[in-house]
């Protein structure tokens, strides 16, 4: 016993020791960064009192308003393995919360040690949630709003609190008066599972907190107690993915299998899924200004609370930059990439600020041969840039008329002999990733390939892609749709293992549009339907782990396209000629009118964004390529203007979801 004790102490110094040399006391605190006069805050509320357990252990800190009556509160657990941690490490939160309406409670909890073992963390945290259903009043709050929020340990604290009705049973309450959880970060919804995973036994924090007792695991597992008919509150599990390419896919795998469980149990549940953030900086990151994933906690919080949100959809078309197509925002960098026409006739790739300042061209030198190169899309960490590049060999090549007529199929949002690039952020390095079989000469019986749309998945592991495998008797040829593993070896970027799926009835277009944000589903668009044209296309989903499709859009004679899910997974928008008409003859280029338009992920609620050709008459404007900004409230969009059948402009716009 005694040397268990000594490795317990050990294990503890060892963990504050990592703790303190990633995070300073300046960043710990937050009375610094709450300089508002408004601003109240109550240190060391005591919310308990446990004969022999330090008064320390069993308090809390509030952050409130002066004049304040009838808000929701955020009580926030944090975390350290159930063995350290203070309620002082809030950073940007408490700030964060009074700014979007909400009283902020920051808990103490007894920690484990060798006079403390667990249920006692989740006893103390049911403790303070009766105290602030019993107080909050005198603070300005309304006791009928209270939301919980806690990060690692104390994500998993929060969700078994709201899930195992014993704990705020005892303290005379029921689940229902909890109204919203976001646990952020966790693998412990199932420790059994953790476990298996951990070679069938837990180990580290964990053990030294569950024991070695696979009956006591089940116990203290949040997955245990979600059965249906229960007032379970709504939840957003969020996850962090690690820094690429070191992911912790058992976190993500936790998040997924626990909110599955929550919806199998009729309970509101969604993933908050954050693939570009660490352990810890998903927690130190919360509440900083821009911050995604803060955004969308919030945005969530609200809704449970009633604090409701309007969007007014702004109709201007501001060009930001004139003559660039096809864009990709990343969160990571704030950039948008994009491609645009060369003086050569030729596209290529450029990254920019969102305001259209910094503009950099990546691919127009030695690294790069000459050739068309577009469809651009960030990797989520950042750190790549995948793309469309042309061929250097193909039929066709040397003989100028045929070469004006492949050239013209090339470009981006053709995909014909193009292959899949990737390059670093700023373009100093680059890679091939595929290298697909075309025509080499006159009796060559391989018909022209090429690929379109690439798109990363969210925890940056797969790749999504079309691509063209022949001709057949429509439009555009024979597509497949292609999902790729995504590795680097030995700092090379590969795909292997690619899956293809061909959904519907014959031969057709696919073109790729993306992953769900929890990477179950893709979005695509095609003509699925025997005897379907090409120009009338329609948005579809599907299930990658039952193949079920789902189509999206069923207006007969209408092209839609280019759809992308909103960051949250709420909301789609696309480009569709609804209203317009979309006919099938040569010429339909030059009747073609499109427009933004927005619905729910399960295609209800269909709402056109703009009217940009109503609303500028003698004009002909065809809506094109977009994508989210990460905080959702800014899409990158692309249009096409013209006088009648001539270009007079077009290029990238912002369009801006104002709160």
């Amino acid at each position: 016993m005694k040397q268990k004790n000594m490795f317990f102490s050990l294990f503890l110094f060892l963990l504050l020791f990592l703790l303190t040399i990633q995070i300073s006391p300046g960043d710990l605190l937050t009375k610094s960064l709450l300089t508002d006069p408004s601003i109240d805050i109550y240190y060391n509320i005591s919310y308990a009192s446990i004969p022999g357990v330090d008064p320390a252990l069993l308090c809390l800190d509030l952050y409130t308003k002066k004049e304040w009556t009838d808000k929701p509160a955020i009580i926030y657990v944090h975390g350290g393995g159930w063995a350290i941690g203070d309620k002082s490490h809030v950073k940007y939160k408490p700030q964060a919360a009074l700014d979007n309406g909400f009283i902020f409670i920051s808990i103490n909890y007894r920690l484990t040690n060798n006079d403390t073992l667990f249920p006692a963390h989740a006893v103390d945290v049911a403790k303070a949630i009766k105290w602030t259903y019993d107080s909050i009043q005198q603070y300005g709050g309304d006791p009928e709003k209270i939301c919980l929020l806690g990060h690692s340990a104390g994500a998993h604290l929060v969700a078994l609190v709201a899930t195992d009705e014993r704990y705020l049973g005892e303290q005379g309450l029921d689940l229902s008066i909890v109204s919203a959880v976001v646990p952020l970060d966790t693998q412990a919804y199932n420790l059994s599972l953790l476990a298996q995973e951990q070679g069938g036994t837990l180990k580290d924090v964990f053990a030294n907190t569950f024991t070695d007792d696979p009956s006591f695991w089940v116990f203290a597992s949040p997955i245990t107690y979600v059965l249906p008919g229960k007032s379970i509150p709504s939840m957003l599990v969020a996850y962090s993915g690690g820094v690429f390419p070191y992911s912790n896919v058992h976190r993500r795998q936790q998040a997924i299998a626990f909110v599955n469980k929550l919806n199998d149990a009729q309970v509101n549940a969604s993933v908050l899924p954050a693939a570009y953030k660490t352990h810890s900086g998903i927690n130190n990151d919360l509440g900083k200004p821009g911050d995604i994933v803060t955004k969308k906690i919030f945005d969530f919080l609200k809704q449970h609370v009633g604090i409701r949100n309007k969007r007014i959809i702004s109709l201007s078309y501001d060009i930001i930059k004139h003559d660039g197509y096809r864009v990709s925002w990343s969160g990571v960098h704030d950039r948008i990439a994009f491609d645009m026409k060369q003086d050569d006739g030729y596209f290529d790739i450029y990254t920019m600020r969102p305001d259209g300042s910094q503009e950099t061209c990546l691919t127009d030198n030695q690294l790069f041969s000459r050739g068309h190169k577009g469809c651009a899309s960030w990797h989520p960490s950042g750190d790549y840039i995948v793309f469309t590049s042309q061929k250097d060999r193909y039929f066709g090549k040397h003989i100028p008329f045929l070469k004006q007529a492949l050239d013209k199929l090339a470009v981006p949002g053709e995909g014909v002999n193009c292959d899949l690039w990737i390059m670093d952020s700023d373009g100093s390095q680059c890679w091939q990733l595929t290298d697909l079989p075309t025509k080499n000469h006159l009796f060559d019986k391989q018909p022209y390939t090429g690929v379109l749309h690439p798109h990363f998945s969210h925890d940056g592991t797969r790749l999504l892609y079309s691509e063209r495998i022949g001709s057949a008797d429509n439009k555009w040829g024979e597509w497949t749709l292609h999902i790729a593993d995504f590795r680097v070896v030995d700092e090379t970027p590969v795909l292997e293992n690619s899956t293809i799926y061909q959904p519907g009835s014959a031969p057709c277009f696919y073109e790729s549009h993306g992953f769900s944000p929890d990477d179950s589903k893709i979005l695509f668009s095609g003509n699925l339907i025997e005897g379907q044209d090409e120009n009338h296309l329609d948005i579809y989903t599907m299930d990658l782990a039952t193949q079920e499709l789902v189509c999206l859009t069923t207006e007969d004679a209408t092209w839609d396209e280019h759809a992308h899910y909103s960051p949250d997974g709420q909301r789609i928008i696309w480009m569709s000629s609804k209203g317009y008409g979309m006919n099938t003859e040569r010429k339909w280029w030059d009747h073609l009118r499109t427009e933004y338009w927005i619905m729910n992920s399960d295609g209800t609620g269909k709402t056109q964004m703009t009217l940009y050709n109503q609303d500028n008459p003698g004009k002909r404007i065809i809506c094109s390529d977009c994508d989210w900004c990460l905080d959702g409230n800014r899409v990158a969009t692309t249009l096409l203007i013209l006088d009648d059948t001539t270009q007079v402009d077009g290029g990238i716009a912002i369009i801006n979801l104002e709160e």
